[in-house]
């Protein structure tokens, strides 16, 4: 998938962070503020010097936004799935975007149960 980063990356190393799995490669985790939501990316690395990529893989997760609510993280979150879809070519029609929509608030539903 051609995902552009949003904000900052953290690197997976840095452990002071919870990041809960929340669907695909979405998580979130908090501060004493707001959610904080992320996408979990893997890249090849790039060498600085010769801005060539290495053959190691950066795992990263993106900083996407800030939400003041849960249910504001979860609305993002299926937000950015049906974008997700649309960019892939998995999605082509409202009537696909509406059912994307459909079909990721039931996978988060049912992993609430």
């Amino acid at each position: 998938m051609a995902r552009i980063s949003k904000t900052n990356t953290a690197p997976i190393e840095e452990k002071s962070i919870n990041y809960i799995p929340l669907i695909d490669n979405y998580y979130f985790s908090a501060d004493s503020n707001n959610y904080i939501l992320y996408y979990f990316n893997r890249r090849n690395k790039i060498d600085i010097k010769t801005k060539t990529q290495t053959n190691e893989i950066l795992e990263t997760y993106d900083m996407i936004g800030f939400y003041s609510d849960l249910e504001s993280l979860i609305k993002a979150t299926i937000k950015y799935l049906n974008k997700d879809a649309i960019i892939d070519g998995q999605v082509s029609t409202l009537k696909e975007c509406v059912q994307q929509i459909v079909n990721s608030t039931e996978k988060l539903m049912k992993m609430l149960k």
